[in-house]
């Protein structure tokens, strides 16, 4: 596994000359180059360390070292490579910076919870200079914080891994365990797994079910959504194999991708013969919806909504350094844990953009939503060459829900095949088209602060409004005209200050070009506006700052479970709405194998679900942390 490649041994050398240029020597792992210091830590020169390196990247497998390191109080090397190499992954550096201070807490300064061993004082001082330096605005973009802050750490870490737990791990009754359960089970769960507790919902493309794992009783939400629908609504029109999968596979893909405190975790996808099936973190606080409906005449007071913003900020923020936009951002998509910290969730809709590729990928389908609300545009899906180096590929469809839909999505406009173009006929060729892109996720987050405001959304036509009109779009559109100035809605019982009168003018301004979230300072708008100074957004990042309002929490003690498999469930799902719930339409739902392929890479263990097997959550470095 070690290797070869030129771009790899590049990787090497750079890793070295960070080692010896911007850390102080220590001898403990300076010395010692029998290993290759590339960025995923593979190394080349032992088969130890290979094959640690291989056990360390699967969750059952480190779910049993885990169990071993615990069971002889050598645990602290084991939390501090996992928490590091999961510190490699994140791609923003507010949360970087966030968690590079927790690993510090953790396991670096002098009297950590789980000090390793080894480091110097001269090591110490100098991580606590690099992650405690302040970054103000001009030095914003020379962050000291990057993905190999903890590279020769980790080295140290993997080293006394591999010579000392990983030894005797290897000579353990639990490692002859592991090996068995490896060739049987090789990280995988299924339907019989989980008892089927209640039914949460239901949306287009699934049904959500609460679940509790036998074997650790903890408490999930289970989506389990048709093969056959997923295919007919997302297979059809993209052009190649990967983007076909891409689209199928993108909710699942997603949550995979984005790991962060505000954004619904999965800790599972699995797959039946019909079904394609994912296991999140269950959300016992309820919906931004039910916060809404609970607060006095449905009016939220403006530091509660202050603090659902802030948390929604760094959700849609982290999505767009994800290069994704969610597009249907709605109280009923936002859900709360059980302190009433954000989740977003329902990645269903969220589509990638990718400003490096010189090609506009359209691979959106006709989607209709619960509300009615669905995609009427009728232009090709086909790939379309775009021979400009400046075209920026962008969205085009009409997706999402009404009432939340940023104008410039109700004005896209796909462009035409360039083979349909008349060279000789310039007046009337198809005009620059429309598209979009994250600042539809800023528009709908301004609706969002209104309504939580006002009890209700003010920028929802009204049904008949919409079935009347020929342009369903242009009549939507047009109702957002006649709003006027959106802070004039805001009810004066609600004691809305001026700073929050003009963050909801900056976020809902009709022209994406001069929205809060898309000048040149970017996101950077949105969290030093005036509305949010005060708000210590790194403190946000590490939960520390504790909601202030109370949600009703659900309660779980010891239910019976509402079916008694998974069977029984989806059957009971399938008799109150076959075709919108499970796709079935009275039709055959099989999968043959060639459609089947799209499924191949599906199944998945998150890598952190392992702790909850262990029986404990991700530790924190105050437990008195709310």
């Amino acid at each position: 596994m070690g290797g070869g490649s030129s771009k790899q041994r590049k990787r090497d050398e750079e890793a070295l000359a960070l080692l010896k240029d911007d850390e102080p020597e220590n001898k403990h792992w300076v010395e010692n180059k029998t290993f290759q210091a590339e960025n995923s830590l593979i190394y080349a020169s032992s088969d130890v360390f290979n094959e640690l390196r291989g056990l360390l990247e699967e969750p059952l497998g480190q779910k049993y070292l885990g169990q071993f390191a615990k069971s002889e109080n050598s645990q602290e090397n084991f939390f501090a490579w996992i928490d590091m190499e999961e510190f490699k992954s994140i791609p923003t550096p507010d949360y970087r910076r966030c968690v590079a201070k927790n690993i510090f807490q953790k396991y670096i300064k002098h009297g950590a919870i789980m000090q390793l061993g080894g480091i110097t004082d001269e090591r110490v001082k100098y991580f606590e200079k690099l992650i405690h330096a302040p970054v103000d605005a001009a030095n914003r973009k020379k962050d000291t914080i990057n993905q190999n802050t903890f590279v020769s750490l980790q080295h140290m870490v993997f080293r006394e891994l591999a010579e000392n737990t990983f030894k005797r791990f290897k000579e353990s009754e639990p490692f002859k365990e592991y090996e068995t359960a490896k060739s049987k089970t090789y990280n995988k769960v299924d339907v019989n797994d989980f008892d089927y507790m209640a039914f949460l919902g239901q949306g287009a493309f699934g049904a959500v079910a609460r679940v509790k794992k036998q074997s650790t009783g903890e408490h999930y939400a289970l989506k389990v959504m048709s093969k056959a629908k997923l295919l007919k609504t997302f297979g059809r029109r993209c052009k190649t194999f990967e983007a076909r999968r891409a689209a199928i596979c993108i909710e699942r893909d997603v949550y995979v991708n984005t790991v962060f405190p505000f954004i619904v975790g999965m800790h599972y996808s699995f797959q039946t013969e019909l079904d394609a099936i994912i296991v999140m973190e269950f959300a016992p606080g309820g919906t931004l919806e039910d916060l809404i409906k609970s607060s006095p005449d449905n009016h939220m007071p403006e530091d509660h909504v202050r603090f659902v913003v802030a948390e929604l900020c760094l959700a849609l923020h982290h999505l767009h350094c994800m290069n994704y936009v969610h597009r249907d951002l709605k109280p009923i998509n936002i859900l709360l844990d059980g302190n009433g910290h954000v989740k977003l969730a329902d990645m269903g809709l969220v589509s990638r953009i990718d400003d490096e590729q010189e090609v506009c990928l359209l691979d959106d389908d006709n989607i209709s939503r619960d509300d009615g609300s669905s995609d009427t545009s009728s232009q090709s899906h086909a790939v379309l060459d775009i021979h400009t180096t400046n075209f920026k590929p962008r969205r085009f469809t009409k997706v999402g829900t009404m009432g939340y839909k940023a104008p410039e999505l109700l004005q896209a406009r796909r462009p035409r095949p360039l083979k349909d173009l008349d060279e000789d006929a310039d007046e009337e060729l198809e005009p620059e088209p429309a598209s979009y892109g994250e600042s539809v996720d800023w528009w709908s987050l301004g609706v969002l602060t209104v309504e939580m405001y006002c009890g209700k959304n003010i920028f929802a036509p009204k049904l008949m409004m919409i079935m009347n009109s020929n342009e369903p779009e242009m009549a939507e559109l047009k109702h957002i005209t006649s709003c006027g100035i959106p802070s004039s809605h805001l009810p004066e019982s609600s004691n809305v200050s001026d700073k929050g009168k003009a963050f909801v003018d900056g976020i809902l301004q009709t022209d994406p070009a001069k929205r809060l979230g898309m000048s040149e300072d970017g996101f950077l708008s949105i969290k030093e506006h005036p509305w949010l100074q005060g708000l210590e957004f790194q403190k946000l990042l590490n939960l520390e700052i504790a909601p202030p309002y109370k949600v009703n929490k659900v309660v779980h003690h010891e239910e019976t479970p509402k079916w008694d498999s998974f069977e029984s469930m989806r059957s009971d799902v399938e008799s109150v709405n076959v075709e919108s719930i499970m796709g079935g339409e009275g039709k055959d739902d099989s999968v043959d194998k060639k459609n089947q392929k799209y499924f191949d890479e599906w199944d998945y263990v998150a890598p952190t679900t392992f702790r909850l097997e262990l029986g404990k959550q991700q530790q924190r470095i105050n437990p008195n942390i709310i």
